[in-house]
């Protein structure tokens, strides 16, 4: 789409009619129109042509455009993921990381697990953001939603245990996600440690360390005495500094939800690490499909502030309902225009679950069709899968059955059995579904399309 797209040229990209287009954006998505001539926001185009069963390319900004945003941009503090095997120090190192940015007067204040929390430098000031370690199921369910929450993952590797699954798990999953690694060496003090060794496993994982003239960093810590704490902050902020990570804070707030929960008092509360933008009190938002209005943010350690910056996290509440690890959450400019947009998202998702739900529904009845045709294949080889159309089929005395293939009668004769769920049946009513098994001595096999008779045979005397 062109950077600035009119009502009629966005009708016109979308093959769609322009009163039809008009309708959808005043009452759907909250657009206040005046003429076919009017401006459409890039959010509202995007969800309009969702609508059309279209995707808009986002324009490409022009060099100015370019350089003008990247000279409002500033620096933000990089967002940090703990990931590695189960009991290799995760945990303890995320806990030492915390306490060692907590004064003494603090640290009977933080009591509540909220998903991420800052460290912040001595002397420099400068800023971490730490997830608390979503899990690599969670994290890769975040990175399938298409959710950049993480800039940079540390991977704690135990030296007295070396490489394990989880640690390929988790290397994978940062490779997938294009997302740099520093690697914590845990549990360093232990007499058990083989640093050295575990080094090598990390060479053969494909991990190019820096001092075997790699550009992957590897830190050496104890978690439990403190040790190596500080180089690790350093190594991250060097990391962060050659990322160059920058973000507008003048626009409209976005931000990654890292998980949600209802809380006592608050309702439905989320946390979130924002993108670009401050979100600030009283921000109507759009999350997922649900909406609502910023009633209260609170920052890493619990306290209350009036607003967030990228790179940091906090803790939303106003929302109407719980939202998904993973969700965007977007300001927007009117409650009413939150509460239409969520209302058409809300709308294409039902959509798209009931559309995946027939399929479901049509793949599951051709598996079972297809089931149904193997079980009665294993049982006997001239065995045919059939539903009756009319009458009915049955073994009784005068009764033979026909076989026709392409309007010729190809057998006829006895049928051996009837099985209906693997059991022997002596009758099959109209439209139940059984196996057909007849004389194969004298039966060659059936073929798809063949049609089964079955023909009660009476003697009359003239």
């Amino acid at each position: 789409m062109p950077a600035m797209c009119s009502v009629r040229q966005l009708a016109l990209l979308l093959g769609a009619e322009l009163a039809q287009l008009e309708s959808l954006l005043q009452e759907q998505l909250g657009e206040e129109l005046q003429s076919a001539e009017d401006v459409v926001s890039l959010e509202s185009a995007e969800l309009a042509a969702l609508e059309f069963g279209k995707i808009l390319l986002r324009p490409p900004e022009d060099a100015a455009a370019a350089a003008a945003a990247a000279a409002a941009a500033a620096p933000r503090p990089p967002v940090v993921t703990v990931m590695g095997h189960v009991d290799h120090g995760k945990t303890s190192l995320l806990d030492a990381l915390r306490s060692s940015n907590v004064t003494a007067g603090e640290a009977g204040g933080i009591t509540q697990h909220i998903g991420a929390f800052e460290v912040v430098m001595p002397g420099s000031g400068e800023r971490l953001t730490f997830l608390d370690t979503p899990g690599h199921a969670a994290f890769g369910a975040m990175r399938a939603r298409g959710a950049a929450a993480t800039d940079i993952v540390v991977l704690a590797v135990a030296a007295d245990d070396g490489v394990m699954a989880q640690t390929r798990e988790a290397l994978a999953h940062a490779r997938a996600a294009h997302v740099p690694v520093v690697v914590a060496l845990t549990k360093c003090d232990l007499p058990q440690a083989r640093i050295e060794q575990v080094k090598l496993q990390l060479l053969s994982e494909g991990l190019e360390l820096e001092e075997y003239g790699g550009d992957v960093q590897l830190v050496e810590t104890a978690a439990r005495k403190g040790q190596g704490l500080d180089a690790l902050e350093e190594a991250l902020l060097l990391q962060a500094e050659v990322m160059e990570l920058r973000a507008r804070t003048d626009v409209p707030a976005t931000a990654v939800v890292v998980e949600a929960q209802v809380a006592k008092g608050l309702g439905p509360v989320a946390t979130v690490i924002v993108r670009s933008g401050t979100l600030r009190l009283g921000d109507p938002i759009v999350v997922g499909t649900e909406h609502g209005k910023v009633r209260a943010i609170k920052d890493g350690r619990g306290a209350s502030i009036t607003q967030a910056g990228p790179g940091q996290a906090a803790v939303v509440s106003g929302l109407r309902a719980i939202p998904a690890a993973g969700d965007e959450l977007i300001v927007v400019g009117s409650d009413a225009r939150a509460a239409k947009m969520a209302a058409a998202r809300a709308a294409r998702a039902e959509d798209f679950r009931q559309g995946q739900l027939a399929r479901m529904q049509a793949e599951h009845s051709r598996r079972q069709a297809q089931l149904r045709q193997q079980e009665y294949e294993r049982e006997v080889g001239s065995v045919a899968g059939c539903r009756v159309q009319e009458g009915s089929l049955q073994l009784a005395s005068g009764v033979v059955f026909r076989v026709v293939r392409d309007g010729e009668v190809v057998y006829e004769g006895p049928c051996s059995s009837l099985r209906q769920h693997k059991n022997d049946v002596s009758a099959v009513g109209k439209a139940g579904e059984c196996g057909v098994v007849l004389d194969e001595g004298r039966f060659g096999g059936y073929k798809p399309g063949d049609v089964v008779q079955c023909v009660q045979q009476r003697t009359v005397r003239s």
